[in-house]
């Protein structure tokens, strides 16, 4: 695979301005890339979800997990034809909503186990991206642009205590992606740090992005310990 391309990942808590940053860097990296955007606008469950959590975080959180891996899945296709390729959100972050609504209890301890079930058959041979980027922004930014900003109108009842739970979950996660996978973290509260991006980007050196077993992802779960 000497001639293919790169595949970065974009992570960061709701309305922390990962779509604005992959639309730039879309517009300044030309037509060698290709974007994938979070699917927001056309989640059948996130309405019902912010009104019944309870009811349906599980059923939605399975949705995404799929629509994570079959983005991803299509991504490595392009990275494959040559493309450069950046995913607005992943299905390795996917963890992260799912965990957080465990905690909040909106899904219970037989759901999430059925859910980590699901999503290591499917992480089981994923290979690492390129490069992950963690945009940092804390709870509160995140909340205010959300109020002021987001045209999802079902996302304004988002209480500030849930982005806060999200932002933990991010934590954990980048704890353990820094020890296996290229991170770039950024504090991205006021959209300030996008040269160091895209100098991050356009420097990142290829990586393997075949099925190999070799690049098996060694999949982490957060209630691993409590699950034996």
């Amino acid at each position: 695979m000497k001639n293919h391309g790169k595949l970065f990942v974009v992570e960061g808590n709701i309305c922390s301005g990962k779509t604005t940053l992959v639309k730039k860097l879309k517009a300044d990296l030309g037509n060698n890339c290709v974007v994938f955007i979070e699917p927001s606008l056309n989640n059948p469950y996130l309405d019902k979800f912010y009104k019944d959590p309870k009811k349906y975080a599980l059923t939605m959180q399975i949705y995404m997990l799929n629509v994570r891996f079959k983005n991803y899945v299509a991504a490595l296709e392009l990275v494959k034809s040559g493309k450069t390729v950046i995913l607005d959100r992943s299905i390795f972050s996917d963890i992260v909503f799912a965990e957080q609504n465990f905690n909040d209890g909106n899904i219970s301890k037989d759901g999430y186990k059925y859910y980590l079930n699901i999503r290591s058959s499917l992480m089981k041979r994923l290979p690492i991206p390129t490069l992950f980027i963690n945009l940092n922004v804390c709870a509160k930014v995140c909340h205010d642009r959300i109020l002021r900003l987001r045209c999802i109108e079902c996302e304004k009842t988002i209480p500030l205590t849930y982005l806060n739970g999200l932002d933990m979950c991010y934590k954990t996660l980048f704890r353990y992606l820094r020890g296996v996978a290229n991170v770039v973290d950024t504090d991205w509260d006021k959209f300030d740090n996008y040269n160091d991006i895209y100098n991050a980007i356009t420097s990142a050196k290829k990586t393997d992005m075949s099925y190999d077993k070799k690049w098996t992802f060694i999949d982490y779960t957060f209630r691993e310990l409590y699950f034996d």
